[in-house]
């Protein structure tokens, strides 16, 4: 096809972490040619956005190609996850994504923990394409409301609680990105990161990627922390 084959042989890991048990999908040795996505950015490199969202850093949308492989493979999973045979995708969107923002330019929302979206029907993939040491995605439970996840009937509750704490991180939370010292929110499980391994998560559940003081904030392709991030909505 276009150098996004996924393997034949893929095989597809459904796990459950934290006391509210939030699922969790995983993969390894998605594509057949790892390389050939990490060419397809790299070529690209002049073609990086920053994103228009709160994530920190510069985005590229992939082939429609990589989105219908991704659903054809993981959709039995889904299914199962949300427990309903009649799911139909109402949205998608699917980009390169280079996490690149210096960690003094941070607001205190990229500070914290975060959730994609309040549906309890979306679904969330990142797919690793770079080799970077000790990094990943982090999930967090919510020290206040004991929240793994925010949906619509959560959300009032959650963000109440949440706004009023935004001061505690501006004077006493770590400098960076969000880790276990992030006050108001306990870490509940790190899926870390390997080149080609994918991760899979419901769209309401707080997390947040794992970035080392140590990485490197590339905007570069070829050296930054490049993964691959897919978004759907389902009703």
């Amino acid at each position: 096809m276009d150098g996004f084959d996924f393997s034949d042989t893929l095989k597809i890991k459904l796990d459950y972490f934290g006391p509210e048990e939030e699922p969790i999908l995983t993969a390894s040795d998605v594509f057949k040619n790892p390389d050939s996505a990490r060419a397809f950015a790299i070529e690209r490199s002049n073609r990086f956005q920053p994103s228009m969202t709160s994530y920190p850093g510069v985005i590229l949308k992939v082939p429609a190609s990589y989105v219908s492989q991704l659903l054809k493979n993981f959709s039995s999973k889904i299914v199962e996850v949300f427990n309903r045979d009649n799911l139909r995708l109402s949205f998608a969107a699917s980009s390169f994504s280079i996490v690149c923002t210096p960690e003094d330019k941070l607001t205190p929302l990229q500070k914290t923990p975060h959730f994609d979206s309040q549906s309890p029907l979306s679904f969330a993939f990142v797919h690793y394409l770079s080799n970077h040491k000790n990094t990943g995605i982090d999930f967090y439970q919510h020290q206040q409301t004991n929240f793994q996840f925010v949906d619509r009937v959560r959300s009032s509750k959650y963000l109440n609680h949440a706004n009023d704490e935004l001061h505690i991180t501006k004077e006493f939370g770590n400098e960076g990105y969000p880790d276990k010292s992030t006050p108001c929110y306990k870490q509940v499980h790190t899926e870390m990161a390997k080149p080609n391994k994918i991760v899979g998560y419901r769209g309401c559940a707080l997390h947040s990627g794992r970035i080392p003081a140590d990485m490197p904030l590339e905007k570069d392709p070829s050296l930054g922390r490049l993964t691959i991030t897919t978004f759907f909505e389902f009703n």
